[in-house]
């Protein structure tokens, strides 16, 4: 079967109208998604939060500076001689510690502080814990893991105890 010129310009008008119509579909959705699909969130959760209200004046009794959520590779560093950088970085990068202790002039990192629940009981969460408590280890910083509730006076000694 042979196409006439004028069976062939219907053709492509046809393929060109349905280029425009997806074009013009990619187009509207492309100009309907958000570019920042991003909300507010609490720093803290309600756990944390209840936490953080014992933690504060136990850390101002002492004099110690209260900072949360901080990234492990914020507060150290892969060994400069480590040969595969890279793969020691990644395991560092993303995860964070609850609450780190300073001290408010220097900004040194004295402590840090797990608020642990239920959830440190799942394999992987004790695997990442492990690792966790290693690199605290290798660096010389403790790290206290902590259940809420306590009293500001049992978190005050543990506290002590440990730095």
């Amino acid at each position: 079967m042979k196409l006439s010129n004028g069976d062939i310009s219907i053709l492509i008008g046809c393929l060109g109208a349905l280029l425009l119509v997806l074009g013009l579909i990619w187009l509207i959705r492309r100009l309907r998604k958000d570019p920042y699909p991003y909300e507010r969130r609490p720093l803290l959760t309600d756990n944390e939060a209840q936490f953080y209200e014992v933690l504060r004046p136990a850390a101002e009794a002492l004099d110690l500076q209260v900072l949360i959520k901080m990234r492990l590779a914020d507060i150290m560093a892969v060994k400069s001689t480590e040969k595969d950088y890279m793969a020691a970085f990644n395991r560092i990068k993303a995860k964070h510690t609850d609450f780190i202790l300073t001290d408010p002039e220097t900004m040194e990192v004295l402590m840090g502080i797990e608020l642990d629940d239920k959830s440190h009981e799942q394999d992987a969460r004790i695997e990442r814990d492990i690792f966790v408590d290693g690199a605290y280890r290798a660096c010389g910083i403790p790290l206290l893991h902590v259940w809420n509730p306590m009293t500001t006076e049992e978190l005050l000694d543990l506290i002590e105890e440990n730095l």
